[in-house]
């Protein structure tokens, strides 16, 4: 079943109830004003009328109306009763009573009123009904107009009433859209309207578990790889001692398979200790810090796996860079890509760091002389478990992974660029006007 807008949906039935009791409202007001409009024309004519009996003298018996300047349809006619019969008015008015009557004459129909004088003189004062009715139709539609005008204001006030309360909605939703992935803090609910307080409350607890949850499996994570650590450690030394007082080369080519696949495993344990610790690292808030000394403590971790290969790891340029972020974050994210330069790099060879500021942006390249990165690999490299195809060296595909988030963390675009031979990781930090100490 497809998703429907609950503002459309409340914008429709309001603009179809506004136009149904309009209408409504219309045809009653269109009614009552018909009806006292008609009343008000029955008043005039009996006032006339009876201004008529108060007459010193009765009106002549043949009186033609004076319709100089006078709309027909407008005209009073006056009658002395009995008229004289003819075939237009027949002997008929006489047999009326007093009082109002509409009958039937040669133009049409005439509200017709009829009254006796004190000197026994019977009087009829008519006007023909389309003129009234006419009259009667432009009251009631001059009542019409101000609905009419009415209607679409209060169509524009109801979808402007909407938007405005359902801003709070977009505006709690663009908020949770610029949310950081492992922001799970609670959301704001003092400014909510309190019927979806209850609705944003319980998305918090969910929040408050699902963080709960996160935690445990970092904490997991992270002792695991600790405890995974030292037992390897110790596996990798037992083997490097079993090698020592083996003398025969087939027993030392067995051996080689047992010491890669224990590096491998020490290797991905203190990954996985990485991540665990980054993770955590986001949850806290950034405090200015030097981007050149994490950099130096990285190289000063990575350099005893860069002597096994004879590599040659430097700094080829070090400024003195502030900036906000997370002090063992950082170092992390210099320490793999490092670790990953070395490993992919052939023995003997160099590698290149370098921290400098570009304007006001912190900057951070590492140069090594690998095999570098296909362009249709380069977006797929930060995944976890993610590793080239045909790449050399023993990577567990993890420490891309740990850049990015750490680099997601703080803002920066991590971008490579491949040379001849080589590669170039260059990760670029938001723009900052502080300047170091």
């Amino acid at each position: 079943m497809s998703a429907r807008s609950l503002r459309r949906q409340l914008t429709r039935w309001l603009g179809l109830l506004v136009l149904g009791g309009s209408l409504a409202a219309a045809l009653l007001a269109f009614w009552l004003s018909y009806g006292e409009a008609n009343e008000f024309q029955d008043a005039q004519l009996i006032q006339m009328g009876r201004l008529l009996m108060r007459s010193p003298a009765p009106p002549p018996e043949n009186l033609a109306p004076d319709t100089r300047d006078i709309d027909r349809d407008d005209q009073l006619h006056l009658w002395r009763l009995p008229v004289q019969p003819s075939a237009a008015w027949p002997n008929r008015l006489e047999r009326l009573s007093d009082g109002l009557h509409t009958v039937s004459g040669p133009q049409g129909y005439y509200r017709v009123w009829i009254g006796t004088r004190p000197d026994g003189v019977r009087v009829a004062l008519g006007e023909l009904t389309d003129a009234r009715d006419e009259a009667a139709q432009r009251a009631g539609l001059h009542t019409l107009l101000p609905l009419a005008t009415l209607l679409p204001l209060v169509a524009l006030a109801v979808a402007l009433i909407l938007r405005a309360g359902f801003r709070p909605v977009e505006q709690l939703t663009a908020d949770l859209r610029r949310r950081a992935d492992t922001d799970l803090s609670p959301l704001e609910t003092r400014a909510s309207p309190l019927e979806i307080q209850p609705f944003l409350q319980a998305i918090n607890q969910l929040l408050a578990r699902l963080q709960d949850t996160l935690k445990q499996q970092q904490r997991f994570i992270a002792d695991a790889a600790h405890e995974l650590r030292t037992p390897l450690t110790a596996l990798k030394l037992q083997a490097a001692n079993l090698e020592t007082v083996l003398h025969e080369a087939e027993a030392r080519r067995r051996l080689e398979p047992l010491k890669a696949g224990i590096e491998r495993a020490r290797t991905l344990a203190a990954h996985l200790l990485d991540m665990a610790r980054a993770q955590q690292a986001q949850t806290l808030p950034l405090r200015p810090l030097r981007l050149d000394e994490c950099v130096k403590e990285a190289l000063a971790a990575s350099l005893p796996l860069a002597a096994e290969k004879s590599i040659d790891l430097g700094l080829d340029r070090l400024e003195a860079v502030r900036l906000n972020g997370d002090a063992i974050a950082l170092a992390t994210l210099a320490r793999n890509l490092m670790d990953n330069a070395v490993r992919y790099s052939p023995a003997g060879g160099r590698i290149d760091v370098r921290v400098y500021r570009q304007g006001d942006a912190p900057v951070l390249e590492v140069q090594d002389q690998g095999p570098g990165i296909p362009e249709a690999e380069q977006a797929r490299v930060f995944e976890p478990f993610h590793r080239v195809p045909g790449s050399p060296g023993e990577g567990s595909g993890l420490g891309l992974a740990i850049v990015a988030g750490i680099a997601r963390h703080h803002g920066a675009r991590v971008s490579f660029a491949n040379l001849a031979p080589g590669l170039l990781v260059r990760c670029v930090f938001p723009s900052s006007m502080e300047t170091p100490s």
